[in-house]
């Protein structure tokens, strides 16, 4: 991930927006008084929606810049850690109901990914449910910049890495996981005058 972007981006960034579509459709999913990682939380807002509607929320970023507005106001109703999500998982052992990750696998590296979901699969409880929204290789900024690794493109200032659905779930599936939602649509994620094809998947340990 790269830190001084995000960084940057959040520090012109403060505000805390509604919760995402992603969000409040896990939520639909989900059983309350559960524990959830946001993995790369950002400004918080969907850790917000999750604390909210009653669930146990551990918001996870590398960036303080990003997390500095929950910390401050959502101390002892939201456990906050500055650090990246990929250690973090790979500290816990069968902790977590849930693990929520909206447009984080994609920010980091290929490799990186592999460990994720290993991490990911050892942090979460028998049944634990990880629920995952990425940008794929569908988006219409894919291809878009300069190739600087597979399905990455530097574009508009930073790194863009693009998922194929089938990867993923074979990663998923090779490390134990069940993948029991996989689809791919516009409406998942508009943005202003943008509505991108994205990815979502949900996998069951």
């Amino acid at each position: 991930m790269d830190k001084s972007y995000w960084d940057t981006f959040y520090a012109a960034n403060k505000g805390v927006n509604e919760p995402s579509l992603f969000a409040r459709w896990v939520l639909e999913q989900v059983e309350t008084d559960k524990k959830i990682v946001d993995m790369g939380c950002g400004n918080g807002r969907d850790s917000i929606y999750f604390m909210e509607n009653g669930m146990q929320v551990y918001a996870v970023d590398a960036s303080d810049v990003a997390t500095e507005h929950i910390a401050q106001v959502y101390a002892g109703k939201i456990n906050v850690e500055n650090k990246d999500y990929v250690s973090y998982l790979g500290e816990r052992s069968e902790e977590f109901d849930y693990l929520y990750s909206r447009f984080t696998i994609h920010a980091i590296l290929e490799e990186e990914q592999e460990c994720c979901i290993k991490n990911a699969y050892k942090a979460l409880k028998p049944g634990g449910k990880f629920f995952i929204e990425v940008r794929c290789v569908k988006d219409e900024l894919f291809g878009k910049g300069t190739l600087v690794a597979k399905n990455t493109y530097f574009y508009n200032g930073h790194n863009r890495r693009f998922i194929e659905k089938e990867e993923l779930a074979q990663q998923l599936t090779e490390t134990g996981f069940q993948v029991i939602y996989a689809e791919e649509k516009t409406g998942f994620a508009p943005f202003g005058d943008s509505d991108p094809v994205v990815l979502r998947m949900v996998a069951v340990k």
